[in-house]
C-alpha cells in the first residue's frame, strides 16, 4: 500500500478510480492501492476451513472478558497476541489437527455422559452452534464447540480443565463453562 499525500491534489481522496485503484485512510494516512475483486469459489476445502474458522469465532465470543478463564488466558497468551488469537490458534491447531480431535472426542463419545455434559453445559452457558449450510458448509453443534474450548484449555494448563475429555463429569463440565463466563 503506497502512502500518499495530497492524493489528486485534493486533501482527501475516497473510493476507486477508474476501476484500477483505491484511495482510503488507513490510521490516520492517504493510501492508494490497486483495486482486487476476491474470488469466493466455495470449493469444498474453503467452506471446511470458514466452518472451522467460525467454530473458533464463536469460542471467543462466548468467553467474557473479565472472566477467570480470560484471565488465565492473559497469562500464557505469548508477548504481543491477544488472548483471544492464542486461545484460537491452539483451538485450531496446525493444519486443524486439534480441533479435528476435539469433534473427533465428541463424536465418538456417542450417546455417552460426556457428549451430554459438554451439551448441557453448553447451552446453559450460551454456547452458538455453527451453522454454514446456507453457503454449502457444515453444521457444528454447541456441544461440539464447548469440547473445542474445554479440549483447547486443557492443552493450554486451564486449572479447571483437568481431566481427558472422555473422563468428563457435569461437575467438571459445568465448573469449567462457569469460567468462561463469569466476568463481571
Amino acid at each position: 500500500m503506497a502512502k500518499v499525500s495530497g492524493p489528486l491534489l485534493s486533501l482527501d481522496a475516497r473510493g476507486k478510480v477508474g476501476g484500477a485503484i483505491v484511495f482510503s485512510g488507513w490510521k490516520g494516512l492517504q493510501t492508494v492501492r490497486q483495486l482486487v475483486t476476491p474470488a469466493n469459489p466455495r470449493s469444498a476445502s474453503q467452506l471446511t476451513t470458514r466452518t472451522k474458522l467460525a467454530v473458533a469465532g464463536k469460542a471467543t465470543k462466548v468467553t467474557e472478558y473479565n472472566s477467570s478463564f480470560a484471565d488465565f488466558m492473559r497469562t500464557v497468551a505469548p508477548n504481543g497476541q491477544s488472548w483471544a488469537s492464542y486461545l484460537q490458534k491452539d483451538l485450531l491447531g496446525a493444519g486443524f489437527t486439534n480441533i479435528d480431535a476435539s469433534i473427533t472426542a465428541y463424536n465418538l463419545a456417542g450417546n455417552t455422559d460426556e457428549k451430554g455434559f459438554a451439551d448441557v453445559t453448553a447451552l446453559a452457558i450460551g454456547v452458538q452452534a455453527v451453522d454454514l449450510t446456507s453457503i454449502g458448509g457444515s453444521t457444528y453443534s454447541a456441544g461440539q464447540v464447548f469440547t473445542a474450548i474445554y479440549m483447547a484449555a486443557q492443552r493450554l494448563g486451564a486449572p479447571e480443565a483437568t481431566v481427558l475429555f472422555s473422563a468428563l463429569t457435569q461437575t467438571i463440565a459445568t465448573d469449567f463453562g462457569a469460567t468462561l463466563v463469569d466476568g463481571v
